[in-house]
């Protein structure tokens, strides 16, 4: 992917969230990955710092009862 792609919903999710599926399955052992909730953070992107501006590492704003809850709301959008 190019950079402007990571500000395509379509393209993040045809061909990024895919990606990084199978990269959580086979360094973890998962046999299910479900990717919801994700932000481009880019001050110099579309809509400057208003995007969260950067972060340089993964991170998960969920708790281990608030995670699979948020899962269960959203299974129905989920591929």
């Amino acid at each position: 992917m190019q950079p402007a792609d990571f500000y395509s919903r379509e393209v993040v999710e045809r061909v990024y969230l895919p990606e990084c599926e199978e990269l959580l399955k086979r360094t973890t052992g998962a046999t299910r990955v479900i990717p919801f909730d994700y932000v481009v953070r880019n001050n110099n992107g579309p809509g400057g710092d208003a995007e969260g501006g950067y972060l340089y590492f993964p991170h998960n704003d969920h708790t281990l009862l608030s995670a699979p809850r948020r899962v269960r709301r959203r299974r129905g959008r989920c591929r």
